[in-house]
């Protein structure tokens, strides 16, 4: 399984808009991931953070929201949502301690502010050497907990790195199941002989 890179975000749809609060950081625009044909899985991990308050991210992809993690999760700690095919599909963050949620896409946060942002440089962040769970991962997501009126603007309140599968398609697995069913019937008849 290949690690998250940029290009693979691009194939399932993440659509993207310069910033201009750090040069280099780059920011979600819209749905987090827009229409992925095929279906896609999406494994989380949990990289670090740099926040005092309790955060939560989270999913909606149109049903019940779906709790990722927290920023007091272990770093490493994995989470895969399987079988994404709907838009829109969005991520959010929940601070517990203001009881503020952020969304991945501007339009659902106050004055269009971006909270969730990338880069592919962990020093941006500003919280030392990456952690072991970082290797691998060339794109880094991390989000700012707080409203722009008294932001930090570090995004490292909790951060993330992605990979994104395809999920097999019913016609592909019918037909690798024909096939292991032909080489079958050719062994047996081989020892029929």
């Amino acid at each position: 399984m290949k690690k998250f890179l940029l290009a693979s975000v691009a194939a399932a749809g993440l659509t993207f808009a310069a910033g201009s609060a750090q040069a280099a950081f780059q920011y979600t625009d819209g749905t987090f991931v827009a229409n992925p044909t095929p279906p896609i899985n999406i494994t989380f991990t949990f990289l670090g953070k740099d926040a005092s308050d309790v955060d939560l991210m989270f999913a909606f992809d149109g049903g019940p929201p779906i709790s990722i993690f927290n920023n007091t999760t272990a770093v490493g700690t994995t989470f895969t949502i399987t079988n994404i095919n709907s838009n829109p599909f969005k991520l959010y963050l929940h601070d517990n301690n203001t009881m503020q949620v952020w969304s991945s896409d501007p339009a659902g946060n106050p004055n269009g502010e971006q909270h969730l942002a990338y880069t592919s440089d962990w020093s941006d962040f500003n919280i030392g050497a990456a952690p072991a769970a970082a290797a691998g991962f060339s794109t880094f997501f991390g989000w700012e907990d707080r409203p722009f009126g008294a932001p930090d603007r570090d995004y490292n309140d909790l951060i993330f790195g992605m990979t994104i599968t395809g999920v097999p398609e019913p016609a592909s697995l019918a037909l690798f199941g024909a096939g292991l069913l032909g080489l079958g019937f050719v062994g047996r008849r081989r020892k029929a002989v």
